[in-house]
């Protein structure tokens, strides 16, 4: 076989492409969990709501001899009931998911990992029967407290007209120390795993960030009604709004799952909307400070399939002798592997020295001319993270000629590869590989204005079959920032089915209040008070419920994003991200969260306000 020839095993490229994989799968899997999360509670006020409704039944058996055991099981049963059937009508609905997305997603890992070309959709028997699993187990979690509230309904009470909502208030204190604790223990977690790893602590650590908020929104919540009434005691015309606020602190029970549920798909939002800005606005400094050149040309079949193909003969050496062209840069990429088998890319160039790499740390100048100097190679920021590598250090590469060791003159910031990468320059290459050819050239032109005609010029000699992509500098960019927003697009749709299932939970939670309180509407409707008024009451407290989740959702998502941010980003790709909020989405949170909350809350509050007078009063 010819010099520079590896012989593999397919298996060992398979486990290669797995490895790359496993990140981009991680992370979808980690954001789908959010919605399972949310689930949960919405499943605990199913389950709430069919207590209320039956809870002069439960009181019924209860007399007649019924155990608390049987009454539990009863509603378990029910919630795996609904689970199953829930699971049953997700799978067909996540095809139809799956199936507008599947292109979005197969170019994202085209793009970043392994060329990638889908017939059709294929659904594993294993993972179907792991969403049933983990619905059933989500649906049973959520529906413990339920079903023990209801193996605990004292019948007396029960069979009585005009009942206390919450006959054994939890003190507002009690949850703040596991909150305190939960906190505690995912920045502890998060200091793991970028120091001692492993990776996926990161995500334990967002785990426990969101359950500590979630233990905080009974307190939260029970502060910020108390502080609603006493703010409108002064004003007697705010007075439906006073009663909302002591509405929403007497059925803090039913309430304070909805506010999680909301909260934590508030958080996220915040959370990956932060990061995504964040990585946004770091991609496009490191594109202001690599992406120079008037002019980048490179064979279209590369953005499918890397190193595939080479520049046509003669091109490099028509735009160096161009009378526009300043000067030119030229890329060929290789594969190395290192002594433990791994491979990685090597990257070929000849910058100028007015166009360095953008170093991480150190002296800039000394850096950039010991990477020019024989025998020293730059390792992209991705690959030193992941190896522990430091400027100084030598590395054995795979060459032609056998392994030899490279001087590792420096670390750079480098966004455009999530593997990592190798930096080396023309002449350095040229002393060790025999590779001919270039698989990508930049044009820095006399006069910018010129880069269209060169456009056209190129055009005419080099693509009459169309395989080159000529790019000019704003076009390019404009590239790069669509390949980013569609390796994010999976989220958006994420982050949607979060929030639907949270306001979900809103109506129905509600809904469980209205029937809850229905003796105490009619009460109210029967000393004067008028159906817009019941309505409104039930909407202030919708609209409080909305305004605590997102407050706590606000601090919550910022924390989240810290962490998605300097933590989960660092520990499973190595990119340092310059951590940035878009304060004015930020700030306007409160306003969505507490109008969709309002929106939710109508059919509630139209129920609320329909409330059957004689019915609810009447005593058997």
């Amino acid at each position: 076989l010819p010099p520079g020839t590896r012989i593999q095993a397919p298996a060992q490229r398979n486990r290669q492409v797995n490895l790359m994989l496993q990140g981009f799968q991680l992370n979808l899997t980690a954001l789908s969990m959010v919605s399972l999360l949310v689930g949960v509670f919405l499943i605990g006020n199913t389950i709430a709501a069919s207590v209320v409704r039956q809870r002069r039944e439960i009181g019924v058996l209860r007399a007649i001899g019924a155990s608390r055991t049987q009454v539990r099981i009863v509603f378990l049963a029910e919630a795996a009931f609904s689970a199953l059937l829930g699971g049953l009508l997700g799978i067909p609905l996540a095809r139809i998911i799956a199936a507008g997305l599947l292109e979005g997603v197969s170019q994202t890992i085209s793009a970043h990992y392994v060329l990638l070309s889908i017939d059709k959709l294929w659904v594993s028997p294993v993972h179907v029967a792991q969403a049933l699993i983990c619905g059933l187990l989500a649906a049973l979690g959520g529906a413990w407290l339920p079903a023990r509230e209801a193996s605990s309904v004292d019948p007396v009470a029960v069979l009585r007209p005009g009942r206390n909502i919450e006959p054994r208030p939890i003190p507002w204190w009690k949850p703040l120390g596991p909150a305190l604790l939960l906190i505690a223990l995912a920045a502890w977690l998060s200091w793991q795993s970028l120091h001692t790893g492993p990776p996926w602590l990161s995500f334990l650590s967002c785990l426990f960030l969101v359950l500590g908020f979630v233990l905080l929104a009974r307190p939260f919540a029970s502060a910020t009604a108390w502080l609603a009434e006493r703010l409108v005691r002064p004003f007697p015309k705010l007075m439906l709004f006073r009663m909302g606020a002591a509405n929403l602190a007497k059925a803090l029970h039913r309430a304070v799952p909805v506010i999680a549920a909301l909260m934590t798909s508030v958080a996220m939002v915040l959370g990956v909307t932060i990061m995504i800005h964040s990585f946004r606005g770091t991609l496009a400094l490191w594109v202001d400070s690599a992406l120079k050149a008037d002019v980048y040309i490179a064979p279209a079949a590369n953005e499918v399939i890397k190193r595939s193909a080479l520049l046509p003969e003669g091109l490099v050496e028509q735009l160096e002798q161009h009378p526009s062209v300043a000067h030119t840069e030229t890329l060929r990429e290789d594969r190395v592997i290192l002594t433990d088998g791994s491979e990685y890319t090597l990257r070929a160039v000849n910058r100028s020295t007015a166009n360095p790499l953008p170093w991480v740390s150190g002296d800039a100048i000394s850096q950039e001319a010991l990477w020019r100097q024989p025998g020293h190679v730059a390792a992209s920021e991705v690959l030193a993270t992941r190896l522990k590598w430091l400027a100084g250090q030598s590395v054995i590469l795979s060459t032609p000629s056998g392994p030899l060791p490279f001087t590792i003159a420096g670390i750079f910031h480098d966004y455009a590869d999530d593997q990592g990468c190798f930096y080396i320059t023309r002449e350095n290459y040229a002393r060790h590989w025999n590779g001919q050819g270039y698989h990508a050239v930049a044009a820095f032109l006399k006069d910018h204005s010129a880069a269209p005609a060169l456009e056209e010029e190129l055009r005419r000699d080099f693509n009459t079959g169309g395989g080159l992509s000529i790019y000019l500098n704003q076009a390019l960019r404009t590239r790069v920032f669509e390949i980013f927003d569609q390796t994010f697009a999976v989220t958006e749709l994420l982050r949607v089915i979060a929030i639907a299932v949270a306001l979900l939970g809103i109506t129905l939670a509600l809904s469980t209040l209205v029937a809850e309180r229905s003796w105490d509407i009619a009460a109210l409707r029967s000393i004067g008070a008028g159906r817009g008024q019941i309505a409104a009451l039930h909407l202030t407290e919708a609209g409080l419920i909305g305004l605590v989740s997102a407050l706590l959702g606000m601090i919550c998502g910022l924390l989240l994003s810290m962490i998605l941010t300097w933590v989960v980003n660092k520990a499973f790709f190595g990119w340092t991200v310059r951590y940035e909020v878009p304060w004015g989405e930020w700030l306007a949170t409160p306003l969505w969260v507490t109008a969709v909350a309002l929106l939710a809350g109508l059919i509630p509050a139209w129920k609320a306000a329909s409330t059957n007078l004689a019915a609810a009063l009447r005593s058997e």
